[in-house]
C-alpha cells in the first residue's frame, strides 16, 4: 500500500528524532520529489545538511521553509542562524528585522540579537593616557605608532582615529590625515571636535567647500565653540563671500573677547 505524503515525512522525522539521518534524508527527499515546497521536509533536510556541512546545500531550503510557512518560529531561527555561522551578517541582521516585524521576538530571539548587536570593545584606560601623554608631548611618532596599534585591535573605537588624525596633521601629512579624521566623524557623528578636526584637514587640503559643512555642523553640536566659528569665518573668505565671513569672526569674538586669530 502507498504512502500518503504525511506518513512518508512522520516516517522522515522519527528516523531523524533517532539519529538514523540517512533515513531520514531518504524519506524528506521523498516528500520534496512530491511536494518541492513542503516546509518541513525542507527545514528538516535543511537541518541534516548543516550537520553534515553542507551549509550552502542547506541555506535554499532553509528559505524555501520559512517563505513558505512564515509563521512558524523556528523556521526563523535555523534560518537566522546559518545566515550568521555563513558570515553572512548584513543579511542575517535584515531576516531578524523580518522576524521582528512578523511578531518574531520571544526569548528564543534574545541570543540571536545579541550575535548580531554591534560590539565596541574600549582599550585599556592605560593605553588612552598613554596615547594622550604622546599627542599633547608632541611624541608624534610614538603617539601615531600607539595610535595605529590600538586601532587594529579596537577598529570601531573613536578616539584612537581622532588621535591618529591630528598627529598626521601636526606631522603636516594632511593627505594621510584625511581618512582617520573621516573615521572619527564616522564613528562618533556627535563629536563636535571630530567634525572641526575634519575641517581643519579639508580647509589645510585648500577643500573650502568641503570644509564649510564641517565647522557649520561643529557649531550645531557645540553653538560656543569659537575655533569653529572662527575657522568657519576663515573658510568662508576664502570663498569670496565677506560678510558671511565677517558674522562668523564676530561670532567667534563674542564668545571669547581678545580672541587674536579671529580678527583681520
Amino acid at each position: 500500500m502507498d504512502l500518503t505524503i504525511e506518513q512518508v515525512l512522520k516516517q522522515g522525522v522519527v528516523a531523524h528524532r533517532e539519529g538514523k539521518l540517512q533515513d531520514a534524508e531518504r524519506f524528506y527527499r521523498a516528500v520534496l520529489r512530491s511536494q518541492p515546497t513542503n516546509p518541513d521536509a525542507n527545514h528538516n533536510l535543511g537541518l541534516i545538511l548543516i550537520s553534515a556541512n553542507k551549509a550552502k546545500e542547506a541555506l535554499p531550503l532553509l528559505r524555501t521553509a520559512l517563505e513558505t510557512n512564515p509563521k512558524e518560529e523556528q523556521f526563523w531561527l535555523s534560518y537566522i542562524n546559518l545566515l550568521i555561522k555563513m558570515k553572512q551578517l548584513d543579511s542575517a541582521k535584515q531576516v531578524f528585522q523580518q522576524a521582528k516585524k512578523q511578531g518574531m521576538d520571544g526569548e528564543s530571539f534574545y541570543p540571536l540579537e545579541a550575535q548580531l548587536s554591534p560590539k565596541i570593545e574600549n582599550p585599556p584606560k592605560e593605553s588612552l593616557n598613554t596615547l594622550l601623554g604622546h599627542s599633547q608631548s608632541r611624541r608624534y611618532n610614538d603617539a601615531e605608532k600607539l595610535a595605529v596599534s590600538l586601532i587594529k585591535e579596537f577598529p570601531s573605537h573613536q578616539f584612537s582615529w581622532k588621535v591618529l588624525g591630528a598627529v598626521l596633521k601636526q606631522q603636516g601629512r594632511i593627505i594621510e590625515a584625511l581618512e582617520p579624521a573621516r573615521k572619527s566623524v564616522q564613528l562618533a557623528p556627535e563629536d563636535a571636535d571630530a567634525h572641526f578636526n575634519l575641517g581643519n584637514t579639508f580647509k589645510d587640503l585648500m577643500r573650502f567647500e568641503e570644509a564649510r559643512p564641517n565647522y557649520k555642523q561643529a557649531i550645531a553640536l557645540n553653538p560656543d565653540f569659537a575655533e569653529a566659528h572662527n575657522n568657519l569665518g576663515v573658510t568662508l573668505r576664502e570663498q569670496r563671500k565677506f560678510e558671511e565671513a565677517e558674522i562668523s569672526h564676530r561670532k567667534a569674538l563674542s564668545i571669547k573677547p581678545g580672541y587674536a586669530a579671529a580678527h583681520g
